[in-house]
């Protein structure tokens, strides 16, 4: 094994969990949208959709992802989405035209995956199915390293190819993305959340180079199988949401033979081949003209993360390697992307394990190296105490080479794909430090990735207590999603990202954890940051202490964070207001000390503001309307006291809308102090003159759309005769035409109330005008009826 360049950084402290946090508030947090494996992920289920646009194909991904399906795979050039999925959240989603799904029973028929063009996708996924995750005794033979090659690119060179990138984008005067808003080692940082997998195969055409290498149709379905099985063996066994989209560009020409050329001419014919793809023509290197294409492919398939791949045919040269044979590795890597490069069949099979599986698994080792894995196996240079990734974490697993050439290591062997699995039979076995580089460990077990051991954080608006005088109280308060910091020891400090797992869930807590859960201001809690207004009546006066707890994406919960309200004001239990045939007349009702309160009675105009919390100084909204003191209707019965109050001003058919203020002084610091308890603000429309019958005549008659008419409700009893209880009356209110066909429902319930206004807008059930003309409104309540005509113009 090689390495260009030095190791990456010296020893640091690796757990997670007890890393500090970061706050979103910054530009540089930004959200990694990530889920916990469900208790019941569903059943794997092909969604075929031959035909379909790739747009369609990216829609259906992200609405199945949104559904909860779980390892939602698309390939997009068959537009075929495997995922697994319940019956329930499956038939949630809206399918496009041209996509169809099967459960895998079905689609795995072995003549039936044979025939059609998707087949490969199966074999893919039997080939991840069949292939041990763990260690396999079979493999304890001694095995030949893997000899690849770890590319590691300095901060100043990755600075350099941003320039060109960015240079090269604006040069094109139709580019269809923005500049790339991502250095090219931070396009695959975390192997969670979404990935477009770019999997671009160069043959030959000969126009430079004589061309001894052509793809085969059954080489390029070993390929395809065994790259696609790569990744998919990841969803095997990680605790973390992996969405994978599988972007495979087959047979792009070049002018040259790849497999001939080795490290120090590779150049050539990797700016050809992106070329060919329409890449590169306004000059670079393949580390920046992949990044471009990187960043343009990641935007067109709204992924996460990107790694590009390059595989090379090697069906007929010697040991299946790069310089004609002679080359002293077998794929090399660039750690932290943009891409890796690699054989078909990949290098020798020593131990006759068969070479296209030892293909598929070197191809997860080298795409690892671009999620920040470093190798581990004997030769590779550096000590256990160099780190990479995310989470800064150390390779304790690497074997290193004595004064003696002894092997020499810092603990036990853990069988591992970076170390020799890959060649000794062992399965895709990854050990607890590749898991630190790529940034899925769980070192303290709790079945969260210590990358996402930051909990939300609940910022109350205002902070600390608060002293209010209603008891209809409105929390108001930030849930924030916090970030482990981000130490990657082979990016820039002044430009890597924090990555936050999004606040998902909210919950209103009581001392036993049975609370129930809050919606945020837009509808949805997804977002690195949430607003939350909730109207919470406190239960009485005094002190209420109010708890609030949120949990992230990942599934990582956060302590109680508590509010203090202290409530020194009327408990309004009660508040409404009642119709009569020439007032309305404004109830309410008290429960608990009232601190001697003198109730005032307000009537809001069309543009008076809400009643907030009022003080001393100013001046309430509204207009008072009582001229003393409204008294109690009686003593109360068990600490609740009735009032009313009777506006005698109103006009038949106007809407209007009262609250209540409680006055009182309270000893404050040697002195007093003023409070005001408003009420909450109740509303109701006066009620027209009923001079016959039950309704009134209907207002305006005739009208160019909106009338009003009231009713007087007769009141129904039932129960004892001799302590008759009263029920609901049925009331029913509709409008019809001349010829006698309901158009539209007014009223059609039972009601309470002694006296009901109603409006029409002159619009039908549908909501659609209806024609001028004369119109009947027929009212039933309880044993009566009555009619009004009504001329209705336009």
């Amino acid at each position: 094994m090689k390495r260009i360049q030095a190791p990456v950084a010296a020893f640091a402290a690796v757990i997670a969990f007890v890393l500090p946090v970061t706050s979103p508030a910054s530009d540089n947090v930004q959200a990694l949208d990530v889920r916990p494996r469900p208790a019941d992920p569903g059943e794997r289920t092909y969604f075929l959709g031959a035909g379909a646009s790739v747009e369609d194909a990216v829609e259906l991904r992200d609405r199945l992802i949104t559904a909860g399906a779980w390892n939602v795979n698309l390939f997009v050039q068959e537009r075929v989405i495997v995922c697994s999925v319940t019956p329930r959240a499956a038939a949630a989603v809206e399918l496009p035209a041209a996509f169809r799904s099967e459960p895998a029973k079905t689609a795995q028929a072995p003549a039936r995956a044979a025939s059609e063009a998707w087949g490969w996708i199966v074999g893919a996924y039997t080939l991840a199915d069949r292939a041990p995750v763990g260690f396999s005794a079979d493999g304890d033979a001694p095995g030949r390293a893997l000899d690849d090659v770890l590319l590691v690119n300095t901060p100043e060179r990755v600075r350099e190819i941003q320039r060109a990138v960015e240079k090269a984008m604006a040069s094109r005067a139709t580019a269809p993305r923005p500049q790339p808003a991502r250095a090219m080692n931070q396009n695959s940082e975390v192997l969670a959340g979404s990935i477009l997998a770019n999997f671009i195969f160069p043959e030959s055409n000969g126009t430079r180079e004589s061309n001894l290498e052509t793809w085969s149709d059954a080489d390029m379905r070993e390929a395809g199988i065994g790259v696609a099985g790569a990744f998919l063996a990841w969803q095997a066994w990680t605790q973390m949401d992996i969405n994978t989209t599988f972007n495979l560009l087959e047979r792009v020409p070049t002018g040259y033979e790849p497999i001939q050329h080795d490290m120090s001419s590779d150049e050539l014919w990797l700016v050809d081949t992106m070329q060919s793809l329409g890449w590169g023509f306004s000059g670079g290197n393949s580390l920046g003209i992949v990044h471009e294409f990187n960043e343009d492919a990641r935007a067109t398939f709204r992924t996460r993360w990107v790694v590009t791949s390059f595989i090379v045919c090697a069906r007929n040269t010697p040991n299946h390697r790069f310089g004609g044979g002679n080359a002293n590795y077998t794929a090399y890597a660039n750690l932290g992307g943009p891409y890796m490069v690699e054989p078909f069949p990949a290098g020798t099979d020593p131990n006759g394990i068969g070479e296209t599986l030892v293909f598929s698994k070197i191809v997860q080792h080298e795409v690892g190296h671009c999620f920040w894995t470093l190798d581990e196996y004997p030769g590779a240079p550096g000590t256990c105490g160099n780190s990479s990734g995310y989470l800064n974490y150390t390779n304790g697993n690497i074997s290193m080479t004595g004064p003696g050439g002894e092997e020499v290591r810092c603990e036990a062997l853990t069988p591992c794909i970076m170390h020799i699995a890959p060649r000794n039979g062992q399965g895709r076995p990854w050990c607890r430090y590749s898991l630190g580089h790529l940034g899925v460990v769980d070192d303290n077990g709790n079945g969260y990735p210590d990358i996402f051991e930051a909990a939300p954080e609940i910022v109350f608006e205002p902070a600390g207590p608060e002293t209010v005088t209603t008891n209809r109280f409105t929390l108001r308060f930030k849930a924030i999603a916090r970030a482990v910091p981000n130490r990657n020891p082979g990016q820039d400090p002044n430009t890597r990202v924090d990555l936050a797992s999004p606040v998902d869930e909210v919950r209103y807590v009581t001392g036993d954890n049975v609370g129930f859960e809050l919606q945020p201001v837009d509808g949805a809690s997804d977002e690195l940051m949430e607003d939350f207004v909730v109207p919470l009546p406190l239960a009485a006066v005094g002190e209420s202490r109010i708890e609030i707890r949120a949990r992230n994406a990942a599934g990582f919960q956060s302590a109680r964070f508590a509010k203090i309200i202290h409530f020194t004001g009327v408990n309004y239990t009660q508040m409404g207001v009642a119709v009569k045939h020439n007032r309305i007349e404004v109830q309410w009702q008290t429960v608990g000390d009232i601190f001697n309160s003198q109730f005032d009675v307000y009537r809001l105009g069309p543009g008076d503001p809400l009643p907030g919390t009022i003080e001393p100084a100013e001046v309430p909204p509204g207009t008072r309307l009582n001229t003393a003191p409204v008294a109690p209707d009686g003593p109360g019965t068990s600490g609740f006291v009735s009032y009313r109050y009777n506006d005698f001003t109103v006009e038949p058919g106007h809407d209007y809308r009262y609250y209540v203020v409680g006055s009182f002084t309270l000893p404050v610091e040697g002195g007093t102090q003023d409070y005001h308890s408003p009420s909450d603000v109740v509303g109701q429309t006066a009620s027209l003159p009923i001079t016959d019958e039950f309704v009134s005549g209907i207002a305006p008659n005739p009208s160019n759309g909106n009338v009003t008419l009231s009713i007087a409700v007769p009141r129904t009893y039932g129960g004892n005769p001799r302590a008759p209880q009263r029920l609901a009356t049925p009331v029913d209110v509709s409008v019809y035409d001349v010829r006698g066909r309901r158009i539209r429902v007014l009223e059609s319930q039972p009601q309470l109330t002694d006296r009901l206004t109603l409006r029409w807008n002159g619009r039908s059930d549908a909501d659609v005008p209806v024609p001028a003309g004369i119109y009947f409104v027929r009212v039933s309540a309880g044993g009566a009826e009555a009619v009004r005509k009504l001329v209705l113009l336009r």
